[in-house]
């Protein structure tokens, strides 16, 4: 049976005894579950029974994570860790509030993590190649999840984010290639670049009303992703955001986005249909290339946007349905970009 680390009570000499009875809590509710000495071998950190930490406010008695002990070796450990809530150091109490950048990164056969309910940010890297980490809990107490916090853990299968959580960093589940499902609460208002980038297997995805900024490549190369909405508060979609997305069979591009980047849906070879919102005014280079089974085009500008060079290369322009508002079908055949090459404009 994979055993875990217990982060156990300790004695502080004979004035004090935490024990791990239900009676001993922190002042939120969360049990006092490790106390921490200064280690004389690791520079500037605590360390308790599997886990090193730094204090990072002595007026706000918080900590975080910082790693592993010398008695964890990250590359053969084989079983989960579970981060307090709170750790006593020298008679106070100091709530775990982050999880240190590159605090867990290379623990490739680690298989789980447990969060205190104090958690409020998970640093850059903090669980980057975490191969064998398949379940993965977050605290309702998170706002922050950092650049590739998350990256290269190849067995992590679902991720509900919750709310709170404002931001999520580039590459934050980058490369998380059995990853299925992602619930993203409507509080998250930007996902960086690369985001969820190469999550091969994730096939549907609902982007909420508060998302403001999509990073470039977020989710390109998901090559399962066959649904995604995406938010009314969005104005560029950016480059590269859905490349290779070759699954994917239908966009609306919603009424407020001005602006469609360079390579944002290239290679999505199955799309068949996109309806462009009324307030679009350019679709930049390659946009569309590739994708060769784009069936119809609806366009709700009466002005065309501007377009360009290769947007719709490999798109047929003699079969591909063009709708735009009647009033403006005189509009797109007489543009001096590619629109006036669709030979099949129809109005609505």
């Amino acid at each position: 049976m994979k055993q875990k680390f217990l982060l156990l009570c300790a004695f502080v000499g004979a004035l004090s005894f935490w024990s791990c009875s239900d009676d001993d809590e922190t002042t939120n509710g969360n049990k006092i579950t490790e106390e921490v000495k200064a280690s004389t071998d690791v520079d500037g950190q605590l360390e308790g029974t599997s886990l090193t930490y730094q204090i990072t406010s002595f007026s706000e008695f918080t900590a975080e994570v910082t790693g592993t002990t010398k008695l964890v070796d990250k590359k053969s450990y084989n079983g989960g860790f579970i981060v307090p809530a709170a750790i006593m150091h020298e008679g106070r109490i100091y709530r775990v509030t982050k999880i240190g950048d590159d605090a867990f990164a290379g623990c490739e056969k680690m298989t789980s993590v447990e969060f205190g309910q104090s958690i409020k940010e998970i640093g850059q890297d903090a669980f980057n190649s975490c191969r064998s980490l398949a379940a993965l809990s977050l605290p309702k107490s998170l706002t922050t999840i950092d650049d590739g916090a998350f990256c290269h853990c190849g067995n992590l299968k679902s991720v509900v984010i919750p709310t709170g959580v404002t931001s999520l960093g580039n590459s934050a589940f980058y490369n998380c290639y059995s990853l299925t499902s992602v619930t993203i609460p409507n509080t998250v208002t930007e996902i960086g670049d690369m985001a969820f980038r190469d999550c091969s297997q994730l096939a549907t995805v609902v982007l909420p009303a508060s998302v403001i900024y999509l990073g470039q490549s977020a989710f390109s190369n998901c090559t399962d992703l066959a649904s995604v909405t995406l938010p009314a508060s969005l104005n560029t979609i950016m480059p590269s955001t859905f490349y290779g997305c070759s699954n994917l069979t239908a966009v609306t591009v919603p009424n407020c986005v001005l602006t469609i980047s360079t390579s944002a849906f290239q290679n999505c070879k199955n799309l068949t249909a996109v309806a462009l919102g009324e307030s679009l005014e350019s679709i930049e280079s390659e946009a569309f290339s590739g994708c060769e089974k784009l069936a119809e085009i609806t366009s709700f500008n009466t002005t065309p946007p501007a377009l360009g060079s290769s947007v719709f290369n490999k798109v047929s322009t003699a079969t591909c349905k063009l709708k735009v508002p009647k009033a403006a079908i005189a509009n797109y055949k007489a543009a001096t970009s590619k629109w006036s090459d669709f030979l099949n404009v129809e109005g609505f």
